[in-house]
């Protein structure tokens, strides 16, 4: 059966990359290609194919598709959901940065169709984060952790959406709020030492890293660090089209990449 898939934030660097990628399958047809209404590009080709469509700017072509794939901004990710919705068509998303209200609104939309959200669609990442839950729910109180991430220096969020999930699977497995207990920066000078409680979530930029996390968890005398490294982008682009074809037929709701991987 071939998956007629429409991308939204077709022209930025994920959109372009699902364009090349999906184009390559032979049971992926790529029915629409949506960037924002002054977009530059708007009725051209992103991809010098002849299956791929023109850009467009027209939310209202995704009642054409089986699924619509999103990697555009926190200002454009709702509007996206809300045509999905309109149409009763999956909605896919990895765009990172949006506000808490964003969310909730998000989330009510998830009553009538199926969304799945992912700050990171590597399947590897999120094999790590369904062991960073079972660990931290397995160690002992006293063990510490912090959360080391690594990007390119064009990347505006920090700490970027993936690292804020891995501190959210180690509070999960907690049994704990993460907002009570996360720490993005700390003072030059502290009176006081650290809280055992504390996950720490520390961002570095520079140069053209695709992306690379390190968890530490820190014991008396031991320490477990678990490293994904992202070398291709097309990680996440192969990681997308794995969601897309999987939540088409799904009921209303909320999934994650793990509910792919029946983690």
């Amino acid at each position: 059966m071939t998956l007629k898939v429409a991308i939204h934030g077709a022209a930025g660097r994920m959109g372009r990359g699902l364009l090349q990628v999906g184009l390559q399958y032979q049971n992926i047809k790529i029915v629409a290609a949506i960037e924002r209404e002054d977009h530059p590009l708007l009725g051209h080709k992103l991809v010098e194919d002849d299956r791929c469509p023109l850009l467009i700017d027209d939310l209202d072509v995704i009642e054409f598709a089986d699924v619509l794939i999103d990697f555009s901004h926190p200002e454009a990710i709702l509007p996206a959901a809300e045509h999905a919705a309109k149409f009763r068509k999956p909605f896919v998303s990895g765009t990172t940065g949006f506000h808490e209200d964003v969310r909730n609104a998000l989330y009510d939309l998830a009553d009538q169709i199926p969304m799945l959200l992912a700050p990171n669609m590597s399947l590897g990442v999120n094999l790590m984060l369904s062991m960073l839950e079972n660990a931290a729910s397995k160690l002992p109180e006293d063990w510490e952790a912090e959360i080391l991430e690594l990007h390119h220096r064009f990347k505006k969020d920090s700490p970027s959406g993936t690292a804020m999930a891995l501190a959210a699977a180690l509070a999960k497995g907690r049994s704990a709020h993460l907002e009570d207990i996360i720490k993005t920066e700390r003072p030059r000078v502290t009176e006081r030492p650290r809280g055992r409680e504390e996950i720490g979530v520390m961002a570095l930029r520079g140069g053209d890293v695709v992306g690379e996390h390190c968890v530490y968890l820190f014991g008396t005398g031991e320490r477990i660090e678990l490293t994904h490294r992202a070398t291709d982008r097309m990680i996440f682009v192969r990681g997308a089209l794995h969601a897309a074809r999987w939540i088409v037929g799904r009921a209303p709701g909320r999934y994650s990449m793990r509910d792919t991987l029946d983690l």
